[in-house]
């Protein structure tokens, strides 16, 4: 009984150990040795060591504060580019300066189809009034109309580069601001027996869906916007409070609307975060190898192609090894304080940075200041301004379209690339899994928590069928732990974590979809629980990383299993008002469905260019550098460079044709 008392006490301590810093671990290892140096007994060395864990402990504690401080600095997205702190305020300026034109040219597409998708949701939303709103549908539609002018001028602003460019964040934050309190609006000047009074939060959920997937707005802008939405509906629910309304109930239904709302705003920041860190560390790589380049290739090995690759691939996940070669590499900037930045000068040779119709554009300008000279000639130039605006919106989409079917034929990302593609398709799925590993815990994290938390909700909204809800939950809550622990087995993992995370995105579905189809009538959730499927969704788009095509068919199968339990096991289309809830919800799913697919489909795409980038530096780095040597760019030129063959397949294709013209010509010579 002794021994086994005493083994029990050493895993506890072992435990307890466990937990603490290496630097603690190290300082109880210490006394341990010591202790045993010293000829204790096993009880005075076990009582020295858990006086150590004590005290261990309280200094830990005192610590908190300031620990807290520096994981809220790490968990700022500009603490990536704090690492050129080293150089001074002013190149952070500059970093943070060339961050803002990429993200803004990363985000340009996302940014522009949002702006339309967000009309077109409220053009829907307008017609599904008449079910929903059927005595304030006039108030509501026109709500909708002032919103929607707002929305015209700032999707026709997203195509007008000189404005958008400088105000994107602004102008995108009032689109979303005038959209969420416009569904406020509408919900606060409703009647109390309409149904859209009830069910039209789920449409804030989707415009925090809109805010954090695809609207193109940085981390703390888009916090901000949400946090208003958040505040703005706690706000309304405050003032317009119903005396009619049973107390109780309405209480309940606000507890769970916002519930749904903070758990969406909490999951969609961080995915949000996430995103923002990955893009700004993208950013840094070819930042850094334009400021530095030869530097850069001699310090990650470039001799070496495979391993030079594998080295900045890792810096995503480690900016500490981007910090380590600024360190290392540009220790005498250190005298100047401030990080070398190029001028703004351009290429004296034709090169890809270059428009190709300089000519054509000069001469039709020409035309343009001639036909002014006159009056009529005003009226034209003014139709010949509308007329090129609408073709250069046109020309966006269909090279939208384009750069879509690039992502499915990948053989057309690059010719020199056509003998290797199966190699780079197996780089790819394993760089993006090493990428994809962080967010796929964290999702399983969130997927736990949440999946759990809802428990407390279905005591309330659930009171007589939680029997059945709450087991359902603790087994997905069971099978995400399952998934999260496997995710630390990578070389299985890898293998089939696109098929182990649709079956659990399925899973989360469909627990939730039985949840609602043995809840009763009567029960709050029989009619608001379909929100609980637009956080599968938010987990499926945002931080499942599934890819493009997986993704669709998960979200897809969930609506369609929805929409079977709706009809066969609710009968939602036995009358008028239950045919509006049916309508009303499908709808909802189906708009996070397509907007989730937008943003995952982005999401992959700028997942591909990033690692062909990255493909392109390492495995052509030593045409690269010879074609450095001999064009001899300034580090602005050759920023511009890297970030054109980043941001358009076309261009990529192209420089790899250039450094191959070249490559040829240096072999004739």
């Amino acid at each position: 009984m002794r021994n086994w008392g005493q083994a029990v006490i050493t895993q506890v301590v072992k435990w307890l150990i466990l937990l603490l810093p290496e630097d603690y671990q190290a300082y109880i290892l210490d006394i341990q040795n010591q202790s045993d140096s010293a000829g204790y007994t096993n009880a005075e060395i076990q009582t020295e060591i858990f006086k150590a864990i004590i005290d261990s402990y309280k200094g830990l504690i005192q610590t908190i504060p300031g620990t807290l401080v520096d994981l809220w600095e790490k968990l700022n997205p500009n603490y990536c580019s704090n690492i050129y702190g080293i150089y001074g305020s002013q190149a952070i300026e500059q970093v943070e300066t060339e961050f803002i034109k990429d993200h803004y040219k990363i985000n340009l597409k996302a940014m522009r189809i949002s702006g339309i998708a967000l009309i077109l949701f409220y053009i829907i939303l307008g017609v599904l009034d008449i079910w929903c709103l059927p005595e304030t549908k006039v108030t509501a539609w026109l709500i909708k109309l002032f919103v929607c002018s707002i929305l015209f001028v700032t999707t026709y602003l997203a195509f007008c580069p000189r404005i958008f460019s400088k105000y994107n964040q602004q102008i995108i934050s009032v689109s979303l601001t005038a959209a969420a309190l416009g569904i406020i609006s509408t919900m606060s000047l409703s009647r109390i027996d309409e149904l859209g009074h009830h069910t039209y939060y789920g449409a804030l959920t989707l415009i925090i869906f809109y805010i954090y997937l695809i609207s193109g707005l940085r981390f703390f802008n888009a916090l901000v916007v949400s946090l208003i939405l958040l505040f703005g509906y706690a706000a309304i629910n405050h003032i317009s409070q119903s005396t009619t309304l049973d107390y109780q109930l309405q209480h309940l239904r606000y507890f769970n609307n916002n519930f749904f709302l903070i758990t969406c705003l909490i999951v969609g920041a961080s995915a949000c975060n996430i995103f923002e860190r990955t893009i700004r560390l993208n950013f840094l790589i070819r930042y850094t190898i334009s400021n530095s380049f030869r530097e850069f290739l001699h310090f990650f090995e470039y001799e070496n192609p495979e391993k030079f690759f594998d080295n900045i691939s890792r810096i995503g996940s480690s900016p500490q090894i981007l910090e380590k070669f600024l360190l290392e590499s540009f220790a005498y900037s250190r005298n100047n304080n401030v990080l070398p930045h190029p001028e703004n000068i351009r290429f004296k040779k034709q090169s890809l940075l270059e428009p190709k119709n300089q000519l054509e554009a000069e001469l039709n300008n020409t035309r343009v200041k001639n036909i002014r000279m006159s009056r009529k000639g005003y009226l034209l130039s003014l139709l010949l301004k509308s007329l090129t605006k609408v073709f250069y919106i046109i020309n966006n989409l269909l090279n939208q379209i384009q750069d879509i079917n690039l992502t499915f034929v990948k053989k057309d990302y690059c010719a020199d690339y056509q003998r290797t593609l199966k190699k780079i398709e197996e780089l790819f799925w394993f760089d993006y899994f090493q990428s994809s590993l962080i967010s796929i815990r964290l999702a399983s994290t969130y997927a736990f928590t949440f999946y759990g938390l809802f428990a407390i909700a279905d005591i309330f909204c659930l009171p007589e069928t939680k029997i059945i809800s709450i087991p359902i939950r603790l087994v997905f809550c069971l099978i995400t732990i399952i998934v999260f622990c496997t995710s630390f087995f990578e070389k299985v993992f890898q293998k089939f974590n696109q098929t182990i995370i649709i079956i659990v995105a399925l899973m989360g579905g469909l627990g939730i979809t039985f949840m609602i189809a043995f809840s009763k009538p009567t029960e709050l959730e029989y009619t608001t629980y379909y929100a609980g499927l637009i956080h599968i969704m938010f987990y499926i788009f945002l931080f499942a990383r599934l890819l493009f095509l997986n993704a669709v068919l998960v979200g897809f199968l969930i609506i369609f299993g929805y929409g079977i339990m709706a009809i066969y096991f609710q009968n939602l289309l036995s009358s008028f008002e239950n045919t509006a809830l049916f309508m009303s919800n499908i709808l909802f799913l189906i708009v996070s469905c397509v907007v989730g697919s937008i943003a995952c489909y982005l999401f992959e795409q700028n997942s591909r260019l990033d690692f062909l980038t990255r493909y392109t530096i390492a495995y052509k780095s030593q045409e690269l550098l010879a074609y450095y040597e001999h064009t001899n760019p300034t580090p602005k030129q050759l920023l511009d460079m890297i970030n054109g063959i980043r941001h358009s397949p076309s261009k990529l294709q192209e420089f790899i044709m250039e450094l191959l013209d070249f490559q040829r010509s240096k072999d004739n010579q």
